[in-house]
């Protein structure tokens, strides 16, 4: 799905929205959704400014009570988003998930925000 945000409405990307939230492009069934702003990250972070965050901490919560589980990040475009992909899952493996079950996937379909959710592939 390719997004546009020059010239696009409103409820087109509210749409754009719902549709990833209610139907992933994974064959896994996703859980609730989570949004990582880039106004959350923290400026300097640690173990203790990352385990902060709310939304980490339910991704974490859903981890750990699934039977097989993946997280899936999605983030936006460009070098800024990759890279702050791949900080985001450093930073999960340094909280005790293997990196095997972290999954990175290009567009968040939210500017500035990473889309969080646990995959059960069981």
């Amino acid at each position: 799905m390719i997004y546009k945000f020059a010239g696009v409405s409103v409820l087109g990307i509210v749409f754009s929205v719902m549709t990833l939230t209610v139907f992933p492009t994974s064959q896994a069934h996703a859980q609730e959704r989570e949004i990582l702003s880039r106004t959350d990250w923290p400026k300097i972070r640690t173990g203790q400014t990352v385990m902060a965050l709310d939304s980490l901490k339910r991704i974490i919560e859903r981890f750990e009570s699934a039977a097989s589980p993946v997280i899936l990040i999605r983030f936006p475009g460009g070098n800024l988003g990759n890279a702050w992909a791949f900080e985001l899952r450093d930073w999960f493996v340094a909280l005790g998930v293997p990196s095997q079950q972290i999954r990175l996937e290009p567009g968040s379909g939210v500017p500035d925000a990473m889309a969080l959710m646990v995959l059960d592939e069981a």
